[in-house]
């Protein structure tokens, strides 16, 4: 090199960037397989060849400007044909269709970080695929034919874009918080009670943790909720900065590891939560009825509510870790 002049390379990224697409224009030319190019992104692509109910999706999800931009590219979109969609059935297009929470986990389940075709999928053997929402894809390949969790095949796939690539599917992927009597399928259907208690533990990305072991989790009622989050997350009592770290660190303060069934329950009881700080158990008796119980200073208002992977038991209060009240900003003084 002359000197004085500057590296050719200055980006260690590019070089990467450049033998992805080396090797992706390989599979291009050199395996039997049904390519396009579109000089456009996935989103791009999308809305303009006939996904407009799983464009209208994307909008309601918030994932356009991901899709339709280069921050975190490159992307797999397992997209659902307009036909696919229609064969769901009437209770879970509503469901989607009426909660943010649900159409974004649809829709994240559809997305993978990074390329992958369609020789990939069929010749990298039986493997899952890990989506944006934080559930696997599980992939497998049988006589040339690419499945997606059993069921679901690619139609006319490998549309690479200038982000990305499309994989056209014949059915919609259901992310397993909505096929399941998990814990997190438990609260999110009992959306009478359960909507801000779900929504936290979204937020905290703990709803996939609680499809995984076992556990209790004491859960506030959506009036509890009222009460008690807009003091703890007030920005004059928690900065931007901790906002995220105060929330997850609380959702983890409802959850215990293992199913602890009412009667398991006794007074003067410690349970580790995972946040790590205890919750005492106090059993109150008033009069011939049966034994209250308190955890903390909320009582259990509804216990042993069932799931396929520990108990929920409903309380009338949001819980609060001491140790985490010291990173919060004191209340403003009259």
């Amino acid at each position: 090199r002359v000197h004085g002049e500057t590296s050719p390379i200055t980006d260690i990224s590019l070089p990467i960037r450049q033998a992805r697409m080396k090797f992706l224009l390989c599979m291009l030319v050199c395996l039997p397989s049904v390519f396009s190019y579109q000089n456009k992104t996935v989103y791009q692509y999308l809305k303009d060849n006939g996904f407009s109910t799983l464009v209208g999706y994307i909008d309601a999800a918030g994932q356009d400007t991901l899709l339709n931009g280069n921050a975190g590219a490159p992307f797999t979109v397992f997209a659902p044909t307009n036909a696919a969609i229609s064969r769901l059935s009437p209770d879970l297009v509503a469901s989607i269709g009426n909660s943010f929470i649900h159409v974004t986990s649809v829709i994240k389940y559809h997305i993978h970080n990074g390329y992958q075709v369609v020789p990939q999928l069929m010749f990298g053997g039986d493997h899952n695929l890990t989506t944006r929402e934080g559930y696997d894809i599980r992939v497998t390949s049988r006589n040339n034919v690419v499945l997606l969790n059993g069921n679901t095949h690619i139609v006319n796939g490998d549309i690479v874009c200038s982000n990305g690539v499309v994989q056209p599917i014949d059915n919609v992927l259901i992310p397993p918080v909505f096929s399941e009597e998990s814990i997190a399928a438990v609260l999110l259907k009992d959306d009478k009670r359960f909507t801000h208690s779900f929504l936290y533990l979204y937020f905290a990305d703990l709803h996939v943790l609680l499809e995984q072991g076992e556990y209790t989790v004491f859960a506030p009622i959506d009036t509890a909720w009222v009460e008690g989050l807009e003091w703890i997350l007030h920005p004059r009592n928690v900065s931007a900065e901790l906002h995220k770290h105060v929330l997850e660190e609380m959702m983890k303060y409802h959850i215990v590891p293992g199913a602890r069934t009412a009667d398991m329950l006794h007074n003067g009881q410690t349970l580790y939560t995972l946040h790590g700080y205890p919750l005492n158990i106090t059993m109150v008796k008033e009069g011939f009825s049966d034994n209250k119980i308190f955890v903390d200073r909320a009582e259990v208002i509804d216990a042993n509510i069932p799931a396929e992977n520990g108990v929920i038991h409903a309380i009338n209060h949001v819980l609060f870790p001491r140790d985490l009240a010291l990173e919060l900003r004191p209340p403003p003084q009259n």
